[in-house]
């Protein structure tokens, strides 16, 4: 059995970056990653306090495709039914629009340069606990448990590590979310996201660059 001090389940963004900084000061980790999480549909924009981390982790220097985000734009239908609302705020510290899988590439470099060690391709199976923490079981390329002190959950809304610690769960969904994702090259340089709400829908504009 594989016995660690920190066992981070979830190899996207947040996993990874709580595992680089408890590894940095000095704690013994091992980061989980089923890879489900690479391609993740999502608005690809990230703001100031999450730029601010991954400069400090090292990871924003590893991204070369990217592209700055200097306002938010909220639309939504006008209640009159004539055109839309907007709602713009500018942004006074850096911003980034990054492609997930470039954010995926540079957390899994910034990873495997460390030293930390992460098993990919594992997925989370169930935990028991017992008088010296936590047994973890696990499967895929690296099958069987784990016995840690701390165990993070890092894997998602419907997180099945804090479903199995008696955590709670999300209220039951009354409808079905569908997400999709279009790249296209504009004639003029965008510089800002731009989020359409509508009945039913949500839509998200993100520079990339590149």
């Amino acid at each position: 059995m594989t016995e660690v001090e920190v066992l981070v389940v979830g190899g996207g963004p947040a996993g990874s970056a709580v595992a680089l900084e408890l590894h940095r000061r000095g704690h013994d980790v091992l980061l989980v990653d089923s890879g489900a999480s690479a391609g993740k549909i999502c608005g690809e924009g990230i703001l100031p306090l999450g730029w601010t981390v991954l400069e400090h982790l090292g990871v924003a220097q590893r991204i070369h495709q990217q592209a700055p985000i200097e306002e938010l734009v909220y639309q939504m239908p006008h209640p009159s039914g004539n055109g839309l609302s907007r709602l713009k705020a500018r942004l006074t510290l850096p911003s980034r629009g990054v492609c997930r899988e470039e954010l995926t590439r540079a957390m899994a470099e910034s990873v495997a340069e460390s030293g930390l060690s992460a098993w990919r391709q594992t997925r989370f199976r169930q935990l028991r606990r017992d008088s010296d923490g936590v047994r973890v079981g696990l499967e895929g390329r690296h099958e069987g448990e784990v016995r840690c002190r701390l165990l993070i959950g890092a894997d998602g809304l419907h997180s099945r590590v804090r479903e199995q610690a008696g955590l709670g769960s999300p209220r039951p969904r009354r409808f079905s979310r569908w997400g999709a994702r279009m790249y296209f090259r504009e004639s003029s340089s965008r510089r800002g996201v731009t989020v359409t709400l509508g009945e039913g829908l949500e839509t998200y504009l993100t520079p990339l660059g590149g």
